[in-house]
């Protein structure tokens, strides 16, 4: 049966995992799986962008205020023109599927149906991540209009947590579908059998680029913690650079970097999840981390703060554990309890296995989204 052909609008790469920590590339991938799917880019306007930058730079010195120009007006504007230019001679698409693209939707002009599928509304991030700070209310208004607009086109909007839904239904009074990240491991589902504490280190595993944000400095305390109870603890800390006026304290290993598009990358990710007996997240601010998708493919029990998505993404006591932010005595009782209480640990990690089967994988994302897909048009 021929299968129905759809476009993947974006300025985003789907054929490497260095964009949107890998997103666009697995959506691809599970589009494909069903559809015949043409990859229609968009310019990144570099130049666009710098001057953009440098007006940005400039703004705040003279204002004290941010004015965030990457999802402003211009670049909306820039993304609907060569979006509609490019989507012209397109026929018998079925619809547009476009990743974290409000800014790119907003004006594109085409009487193709559009489905976005994305972890937040931009406008739900001021003055909750510390890169959105201090935004001037005249950039806020441009975001919204944007946005606005965005949510005029899009037939199907789609998010990965219900915090995200949630805002994006009261703000816009737009309907929205919540359909959960899958994980962005290859071949993660080779783990089949649930993890058990053995009378060796507890291993935690702490993975996030923004040391700030991400709560670095917060899992080091958890660690440095369990330490200081006596009990062999080994942290280790991937995807970040340890900064210069910090020093890496004992039993601590720092990976700033693993290349997933490599096999020796993807085999030494996959090590790190098996070999971790927590995984670790005390983040300050955060949509949906798709790390916590990653974790449960290894049935790997979740410590994170409660905030933003994250709540859609681990349930409280059966496939982890969440926390207010910096409540390093918190980690610290639930991982001793653990260590002592073994068949709840093992109980813990056959549920993360049992979600991850069900819900956060690719296979159930791409079958929930033809489901929403065909039901809204039918």
């Amino acid at each position: 049966m021929k299968r129905e052909r759809i476009v993947f609008l974006s300025s985003k790469n789907p054929f490497t995992t260095k964009d949107w920590s890998g997103i666009p590339f697995f959506l691809f991938r599970s589009l494909s799986t069903i559809y015949e799917v043409d990859y229609v880019s968009l310019p990144s306007f570099s130049v666009v962008r710098r001057i953009g930058y440098y007006f940005s730079v400039f703004f705040l010195k003279l204002t004290g205020k941010q004015y965030v120009f990457d999802y402003g007006v211009v670049m909306a504007i820039l993304y609907g023109m060569a979006g509609s230019i490019r989507l012209r001679n397109k026929r018998n698409i079925q619809f547009i599927f476009s990743p974290a693209g409000l800014t790119e939707l907003a004006f594109l002009r085409t009487s193709i149906p559009i489905v976005a599928y994305g972890d937040c509304s931009t406008l739900q991030l001021i003055n909750f991540y510390p890169a959105l700070m201090s935004v001037a209310k005249f950039s806020v208004k441009e975001i919204e209009l944007v946005e606005r607009y965005a949510f005029k086109r899009i037939t199907h909007s789609i998010f990965s947590s219900d915090w995200a839904t949630f805002f994006v239904q009261s703000k816009f009074s737009r309907h929205c579908i919540t359909i959960p990240f899958g994980s962005n491991i290859s071949e993660a589902a080779t783990i089949h059998t649930p993890k058990t504490v053995l009378q060796e280190d507890c291993n935690l595993l702490f993975v996030g680029v923004d040391w700030k944000r991400k709560g670095a400095d917060i899992a080091l305390k958890i660690h440095q913690a369990l330490l200081g109870l006596g009990i062999p603890s080994r942290l280790t800390m991937v995807g970040l650079s340890f900064p210069a006026e910090e020093t890496i304290p004992e039993f601590v290993t720092v990976i700033p970097h693993i290349d997933k598009d490599s096999e020796a990358g993807d085999l030494q990710i996959k090590r790190l999840f098996k070999q971790a007996l927590f995984f670790v997240l005390p983040t300050r601010a955060d949509c949906t981390p798709i790390v916590i998708s990653e974790a449960f493919s290894f049935g790997l029990p979740v410590l994170a703060t409660n905030t933003g998505g994250i709540a859609s993404q681990v349930e409280h006591g059966i496939t982890g554990f969440l926390f207010l932010e910096d409540d390093v005595e918190g980690y610290v009782r639930i991982i001793t309890k653990l260590l002592c209480e073994k068949e709840s640990y093992k109980l813990l990690s056959e549920n993360c296995l049992e979600a991850y089967r069900n819900t956060f994988n690719w296979n159930s994302w791409v079958r929930n989204l033809q489901s929403v897909v065909s039901i809204q048009t039918s």
